[in-house]
């Protein structure tokens, strides 16, 4: 009896360190895919991520992105520049940039986000690639399309956003 406690109280603390491994780092959700860059058609996506129960603030950091691999955040953060930093304070789970903070039509780039407990120290989730495949819309008459993908019609006017190009 007194051998089968102590293996529950030990199987009770395994599954217990599990838990606290998976709380240790944030994990990038969206926008990007494990399997490679996820294209976006809107120049401020929302980014979201998982929870940490430690963190005070989270980072969301955006670089440009290079070919191959996608390198640990301290890598690239000793490599390349950020094109866009933002510190979320509190306990949000996601974050959309502001009109002046748009990403550029074209561009590949990849993200992290970091659960913080200050402004040097905090965990990095791996990085998630994304690549903004937003397309200018087709004008007709004189009206003019200015918020890409919100205009119907494409090339033949068929009833199809113009980036089908149907």
């Amino acid at each position: 009896m007194k051998k089968r406690m102590i293996l529950g109280l030990l199987g009770l603390a395994f599954l217990a360190g599990l838990s606290i491994a998976d709380d240790l780092v944030p994990v990038a959700v969206s926008p990007g895919a494990e399997n490679g860059p996820a294209v976006v058609r809107q120049s401020c996506p929302t980014f979201s991520w998982t929870a940490v129960s430690w963190a005070l603030t989270y980072k969301v950091v955006v670089f440009e992105a290079g070919d191959g691999e996608t390198p640990a955040y301290e890598k690239m953060a000793a490599d390349a520049s950020p094109v866009l930093v933002k510190e979320i304070p509190g306990k949000a789970f996601s974050w959309t940039p502001s009109a002046d903070e748009p990403l550029l039509n074209g561009g590949s780039y990849v993200w992290y986000v970091g659960a913080m407990v200050n402004a040097a120290q905090g965990s990095w989730s791996e990085g998630r690639k994304l690549s903004m495949g937003m397309k200018k819309c087709t004008s007709f008459g004189n009206e003019k399309c200015t918020t890409p993908m919100m205009r119907l019609g494409g090339r033949g006017g068929h009833g199809f956003p113009s980036f089908l190009g149907i």
